[in-house]
């Protein structure tokens, strides 16, 4: 046994794979999450309508809006449940530590924002193709070529973004309540209680407000592509300092 000296990327490596071919579940989770809100989405996410005394019309605006929402959703909670006492005895079935464990669920998060964030944009072809099929829409109208592959790359770009931001506060949040289950309590009643009692409370909402308006109405992409690097790494970091307190087998 001396002789077999395992590297740190080989066990990282092989954890990852574990994860990927155990954790099918995630999968499921995500289409499930979406078909439901394909189905929400059936009565558009917008409309407008004009007309004069000869002709009128009336214009219905479909989108992967919701469907993203859900699956931010989805990527919130399976970073939760991914730090779970049930997922992190898996990893005992490895020469493992906190580090190599805690890379290779980041990275298996990583993966999950991908699938989500490429299925939740194409949803959006989808569901114009299901309008106009099977429920009787009589004009589909489309950007220009160039412009809707540029629009479709980015947007896929900052949905995987987000989705890997989502997975980031969701895997530090179920950290916490491992270390500490007060925090089943504390963290829904400061979020709930921060927007019930907020408008009393000067500046409370403005904060929390300001928090959204950092990522959502930032009007540069690669701006914002920086914003949520660091942030991510500024939550990973606090997530592996944590993980470190909690108890050992």
């Amino acid at each position: 046994m001396s002789l077999n000296e395992l590297s740190m990327l080989s066990i990282i490596k092989k954890q990852y794979l574990f994860k990927i071919k155990s954790y099918t579940g995630a999968l499921s989770a995500l289409l499930t999450a979406q078909l439901i809100a394909l189905l929400f989405s059936f009565n558009g996410s917008g409309s407008s309508s004009s007309g004069s005394s000869n002709i009128s019309f009336s214009i219905q605006y479909y989108s992967a809006n919701i469907v993203i929402m859900f699956t931010m959703i989805w990527a919130f909670i399976m970073a939760v449940l991914i730090t779970t006492k049930a997922y992190r005895n898996d990893d005992f079935v490895f020469i493992t530590n906190r580090f190599s464990s805690h890379v290779a669920n980041y990275l298996y998060l990583i993966t999950l924002s991908i699938i989500g964030g490429v299925t939740a944009m194409l949803s959006g072809f989808l569901l114009k193709v299901m309008m106009y099929y099977f429920f009787g829409t009589d004009y589909l109208f489309l950007s220009s070529p160039h412009l809707a592959a540029f629009d479709y790359i980015q947007g896929v770009i900052g949905t995987i973004f987000y989705l890997v931001l989502l997975c980031s506060l969701g895997y530090l949040v179920g950290t916490l309540v491992q270390w500490q289950r007060i925090f089943i309590l504390i963290l829904p009643a400061f979020f709930v209680g921060s927007l019930l009692f907020g408008a009393r409370i000067p500046g409370q909402i403005e904060l929390i407000t300001s928090v959204f308006q950092f990522f959502i109405f930032e009007s540069s992409f690669i701006l914002f592509l920086l914003k949520v690097v660091l942030t991510v790494g500024l939550l990973q970091a606090a997530t592996l300092a944590l993980s470190n307190r909690l108890e050992v087998r």
